[in-house]
């Protein structure tokens, strides 16, 4: 079963893709028929740790993993494991994507305003030899 990509490139300053279509995901995901609370652990005992490893372990197999952890940090699951990654792995994601957009719009700029200083430099160069 295909499913649409999911653009990963995000709005500056946001963490949301341009684009989410993907319809049905769910009803194919691995943990699709499994107890929920598998991917709910609670506390921070070496039971709970054992428990985040299964879990991962099923979503490591994941037909539509991508989908799962892009619709968890799309829609602000602050619970659970989803698409493989825990809470504070997500924001990590999170931390990094907005880094991400925050450099791709600093490159930008910098580009914009190399490229007026360029024409600017060229135009008064103009200037000199008409002059």
């Amino acid at each position: 079963m295909e499913f649409p990509v999911v653009s990963l490139m995000s709005v500056p300053g946001s963490i949301r893709p341009a684009t989410w279509n993907a319809a049905n995901w769910r009803s194919v995901a691995a943990c699709s028929n499994m107890d929920t609370e598998l991917f709910f652990p609670v506390g921070e005992s070496s039971q709970v740790h054992e428990q985040i490893r299964l879990a991962k372990s099923v979503c490591a197999a994941c037909p539509v993993r991508e989908f799962c952890l892009e619709f968890a940090i799309r829609t602000i699951q602050n619970d659970g494991i989803w698409g493989g990654a825990t809470e504070e792995e997500r924001k990590i994601i999170k931390r990094s994507r907005r880094a991400a957009a925050r450099r791709a719009v600093q490159a930008q700029l910098r580009a914009e305003a190399n490229e007026v200083a360029q024409q600017s430099t060229e135009h008064v160069s103009m200037l000199d030899r008409t002059g």
